[in-house]
C-alpha cells in the first residue's frame, strides 16, 4: 500500500479506543493478507491487495462519528476521498466503498462480492483472548459502571450474543475455517468458568 493511502486514512483513528483504532486495523490487515494468499489459491484468480487493504484501512472510519452507522458513513467517507480519484477507477472506488459498508457481523443479507466476504471475515478473526480483551476496553470506555462482575457479565453476554454456537455472527467464506477454530471458540464460551480464565488474564486480575 502507498504511503499516500495509509497517510491519509490513519487519520481517522486518531484517539480511538484500542478495540477500534490503529491496533485493530494491523489486525484486520495481517488477517486480509493471510486470507488473500488463502484465496487466491483456492479461486486461481489474482487480488488486488492494495485495493483491499485500502478497504480494510477504511472499514472503520465512521466510528468518530456514529458507531451505529459507522459502515455506511466509512462508506460515503471513501466516496468523497478525491485522493483515492486519481488511484482507483470509479469502479474500484465503488468497490472499496462497498465493502466497508457490508462489514459488519450484524449484516443479515449476504455480502454482494467475495472481496466484500473476506473484509467482514477479516474484521472478525482474531484469538479468542484477544476478542475478550477488545470487547473489555471497550466496555471500560464506554460503560458508566466500571465493576468488575459488571463488566463481566457485558462482556461475556455480548460475546456468547454475538460469537456464540447460536450467536449472529458467522464467517462468510469457507477460506475462513484454515484461520479460526470455531468449535474452540464455542467450548470456551459455553464454559463460564473457562471464559472468565480468559476475562481475568485480560482484565489483570490474575
Amino acid at each position: 500500500m502507498r504511503l499516500e493511502i495509509l497517510r491519509n486514512g490513519i487519520k481517522y483513528y486518531e484517539g480511538m479506543d484500542d478495540g477500534h483504532g490503529l491496533e485493530h486495523i494491523k489486525q484486520v490487515m495481517e488477517n486480509m493478507l493471510k486470507l488473500i494468499k488463502i484465496v487466491e489459491r483456492g479461486e486461481g484468480i489474482k487480488l488486488n491487495k492494495e485495493l483491499m487493504l485500502t478497504a480494510v484501512l477504511y472499514h472503520d472510519s465512521g466510528n468518530k462519528i456514529d458507531r451505529k452507522e459507522h459502515h455506511l458513513i466509512a462508506g460515503q467517507i471513501v466516496r468523497s476521498e478525491e485522493y483515492l480519484k486519481e488511484i482507483f477507477t470509479e469502479e474500484e472506488i465503488e468497490l472499496i466503498a462497498t465493502m466497508c459498508e457490508e462489514h459488519r457481523s450484524s449484516r443479515k443479507e449476504e455480502c454482494t462480492s467475495l472481496m466484500s466476504a473476506m473484509l467482514n471475515d477479516a474484521d472478525s478473526i482474531n484469538t479468542f483472548e484477544n476478542m475478550v480483551e477488545r470487547s473489555y476496553k471497550y466496555h471500560m470506555k464506554h460503560d458508566e459502571n466500571k465493576e468488575y462482575e459488571y463488566i463481566f457479565e457485558r462482556v461475556y453476554g455480548h460475546l456468547k450474543e454475538k460469537f456464540g454456537r447460536n450467536g449472529y455472527h458467522r464467517y462468510r467464506t469457507h477460506y475462513t475455517n484454515e484461520l479460526v477454530n470455531i468449535e474452540e471458540r464455542y467450548r470456551i464460551l459455553e464454559n463460564e468458568e473457562e471464559f472468565r480464565k480468559v476475562f481475568d488474564k485480560v482484565a489483570g486480575k490474575r
